[in-house]
């Protein structure tokens, strides 16, 4: 099967995916007693802009995660990377597959002729320290909340994938590749091994304890720091529940990220609100206030992204062919 009938599939299952929970959030608005509206627009709209300017803060603190990450491959400059990631957040909403993703490891690759490889685990290991703090954050929330078991399982599922990512770096660390005997002897292999490499050297921040540290505090600010901007869009509807509660519905939003959807997480953003408000640990009964949570939780982002993301793509004098092109880039050495 071709990538691009490969690329297609994922397209259609995403756009189908997000189609189906958007039906859902109609159903259970729809189905509720006493309904008021289908959407129910915040009352204190000061909130929304305290919001938006946490989702900045919350930004940073990534860009200074993946910052510290791609250090021992390049020394960038801070505000260099903060465009560059809200660029492929800007593609993450625009375009399907994560696009945004890949293109964070091909700009730079080709900017400051760097290995592709190198950047892209950067970029990866940027999003493994967000899953091992999230599931930090999941776990502390079992001392507070009676976690649903289904939930707990999921955790121990991605945690068993953390674990075994991590397993695989030590692995790679033990090894140093004579490149030149691959070369010679098994040709056919020898590109895996110098990518393995690659791999290798842009994950030794992970060797050290105190670095490994660091990059778990920054992730567990910028989770509390989403729950920050959650508690602004609750306090514009009057809503006050206590920050255990709103790290609940953060960490069902972010599971429900995992799969597949229509670009920016359209359709399972909002269904994973209003059932984790719903939940028995929350139990809001206005099924179309959680939609509207829902819906303004991904506004507060999406417009900063929006604004930033296509300020910095004209700043950057970029194409959309170049960051789709971010997907197809394969092998850069």
């Amino acid at each position: 099967m071709s990538s691009k009938v490969k690329k297609r599939i994922y397209q259609s299952l995403g756009l189908v995916l997000s189609v189906f929970f958007l039906w859902i959030c109609y159903q259970k608005i729809h189905g509720q007693e006493n309904k008021q509206a289908f959407f129910l627009f915040p009352k204190y709209i000061s909130f929304l802009f305290l919001a938006a300017l946490t989702h900045i803060a919350v930004m940073s603190i990534r860009t200074l995660i993946w910052q510290y990450l791609l250090t021992p491959v390049k020394k960038i400059p801070f505000r260099k990377l903060f465009s560059i990631m809200y660029i492929g957040y800007f593609a993450n909403h625009v375009l399907p597959l994560k696009a945004g993703e890949f293109f964070r490891a091909s700009f730079p690759s080709k900017k400051w002729q760097l290995p592709y490889t190198q950047v892209l685990t950067t970029v990866a290991l940027e999003r493994y320290f967000e899953g091992t703090s999230l599931l930090i954050v999941f776990f502390s929330l079992t001392f507070f909340l009676e976690i649903p078991i289904w939930m707990k399982s999921i955790a121990y599922v991605f945690m068993a994938i953390i674990l075994g990512v991590f397993i695989l770096l030590k692995i790679l660390w033990k090894r140093e590749p004579k490149f030149e005997k691959w070369k010679q002897t098994h040709p056919w292999l020898y590109r895996l091994v110098q990518q393995l490499f690659h791999i290798q050297e842009s994950s030794s921040r992970l060797k050290s304890f105190s670095s490994f540290f660091i990059l778990i505090a920054l992730g567990l600010l910028a989770w509390n720091g989403q729950a920050i901007l959650l508690k602004c869009i609750e306090g514009s509807y009057g809503i006050s529940l206590s920050w255990p509660q709103t790290l609940f519905v953060i960490i069902c939003i972010n599971f429900a990220a995992a799969l597949p959807s229509a670009p920016g997480n359209i359709g399972t953003l909002q269904a994973a609100t209003i059932f984790a408000y719903g939940s028995s640990l929350i139990a809001l009964k206005q099924a179309n206030l959680a939609f509207g949570i829902g819906v303004f939780y991904f506004l507060v982002q999406a417009v900063p992204i929006f604004i930033i993301g296509i300020i910095n793509y004209y700043r950057w004098d970029l194409s959309l062919e170049e960051i789709e092109e971010g997907v197809e880039v394969k092998g850069i050495a």
